[in-house]
């Protein structure tokens, strides 16, 4: 046991503070997800191949990071049991011991995606155009991985110990450079030459570099996450490998790596069979994701932001105020998202707009963007309640969550292609996946231990 155990601070969690804490997150999410936006937007303004060629290397590279930011999750839940206890060491311990795994993750992610992406893009694309975009885009952007897999980390760390406003601060300096570098290196400057869509993949990865220098800013700056990561002059830090602790964080995160990448497994099978629908069709449902994305952030802040605080909670042995927790992040999340909603009813064409100015995808059928819109009904409870129980520690029964969403998922879209099926057809998947997530989710959140004491 570390000798940097100190006493627990006792607080409350009332809807404001819930709101306060999940703000932060909120804002990591935007400015982490404008990374995407903006290689949208830029590359929106090029050709149509390479804004679709994006979509599904985007995904590809998804797939992989995800078992990392999987693994994270169960870092994440490990480490915020031990700061609810008051373990300071023991956090710095989990989160050392982590890092030395998602560095050998990530150096897999980055052989997977100089050798092997290419080789399935090659087979299951009919344009080959779009496959000579999406190998160049998935090599550059898996580059990126071992730095990508650092922030995982940090970020874990942060949100964690409840601090997650530092999650802003680094994604300003990461989203800053990232617009910086895509309109550079994507249109060419002065001596610098156009590189398309390999230029948006290169400034996306640096971009991760500027993010991890903020981190470990905040970390020089301030002793206790100093102390705790790196330990104190009397007892410095090892960066071994514990299989001790491996065993408790892969039980806690196998779950949601598997999750997290058969989800986007399942998404790259949808993104492969509307290629090939055409390269309009594809352009037009990169777009969708970056709005939908967009949307899904409140439900991830919130979500996540319920779960962390109730991890907290059963470190404090207060299991009995988790159920109110949990239901006003709800409500919250409920609010938020269809506000949202309502205002991208107003104007679709105009959002869509902001993505791209080709004509052929500003002003096709609208069919799927009312699909995607109409899928966070579901969407909303669904997927609110996986995050809650990822982030408190219950891995198995989100990735059976995601696991049986994904069965109907992929059956649905399977049935498409057998048929003559439109792009909204298609874009309907998602209410069909978050239905799916929401009864499964409920099950085994009612069937959740602290229920009993809430």
């Amino acid at each position: 046991m570390s000798d940097l155990t100190t006493t627990p601070t006792r607080r409350t969690y009332r809807t404001r503070d819930l709101l306060t804490l999940s703000l932060p997150m909120m804002a990591s999410f935007l400015l982490e997800m404008l990374i995407g936006l903006t290689d949208a937007a830029f590359l929106g303004r090029t050709t149509e191949e390479a804004l679709g060629a994006a979509a599904i290397s985007g995904v590809l590279f998804l797939t992989v990071l995800m078992i990392g930011i999987g693994y994270s999750t169960g870092l994440q839940a490990a480490m915020a049991r031990a700061n609810g206890e008051g373990l300071d060491g023991e956090v710095g311990r989990l989160f050392r011991s982590g890092v030395v795994t998602l560095l050998f993750f990530a150096v897999i992610g980055v052989l997977f995606c100089a050798f092997a992406g290419p080789s399935v893009f090659q087979l299951w694309l009919d344009n080959p155009i779009v496959a000579r975009d999406a190998s160049d885009y998935l090599f550059w952007r898996g580059m990126g991985l071992p730095i990508a897999f650092l922030c995982a980390a940090l970020r874990a760390y942060f949100v964690a110990t409840l601090r997650p406003n530092v999650l802003t601060t680094s994604a300003v300096a990461m989203v800053g450079a990232n617009m910086l570098l895509n309109y550079v290196l994507i249109f060419g400057w002065g001596p610098i030459p156009a590189m398309g869509i390999s230029g948006a993949a290169i400034a996306s990865a640096v971009a991760e570099v500027a993010a991890l220098a903020f981190f470990l800013r905040e970390v020089r700056r301030t002793p206790k996450a100093r102390r705790t990561i790196w330990g104190g002059t009397d007892a410095p830090a090892d960066w071994g490998w514990d299989a001790r602790t491996q065993k408790v964080l892969f039980v806690l995160g196998r779950w949601v790596m598997l999750q997290e990448a058969v989800a986007f497994a399942a998404w790259f099978a949808f993104f492969l069979a509307i290629e090939h629908l055409g390269a309009a069709e594809l352009a037009l449902s990169n777009v969708l994701r970056q709005i939908g994305g967009f949307l899904f952030l409140f439900i991830h802040a919130l979500g996540s932001t319920a779960g962390t605080v109730s991890a907290n909670l059963l470190g404090e042995h207060r299991e009995g105020e988790i159920s109110g927790v949990v239901r006003r992040g709800f409500l919250l999340s409920v609010g938020l998202t269809g506000l949202t909603v309502i205002a991208f009813s107003v104007a679709p064409r105009a959002v869509i707009s902001i993505f791209t100015d080709l004509p052929e995808v500003v002003n096709a059928e609208l069919g799927p963007y009312w699909m995607l819109l109409l899928s966070f009904v579901p969407g909303v409870p669904g997927m609110y309640l996986n995050f809650v129980l990822a982030s408190v520690g219950r891995t198995k029964a989100a990735a059976t969550v995601s696991g049986c969403s994904v069965v109907t998922y992929v059956a649905y879209i399977a049935w498409l292609t057998t048929e003559a099926s439109t792009l909204t057809q298609y874009w309907f998947s998602d209410t069909v996946y978050y239905t799916t997530a929401g009864i499964v989710a409920t099950v085994f959140y009612l069937r959740s231990p602290w229920r009993r004491k809430g």
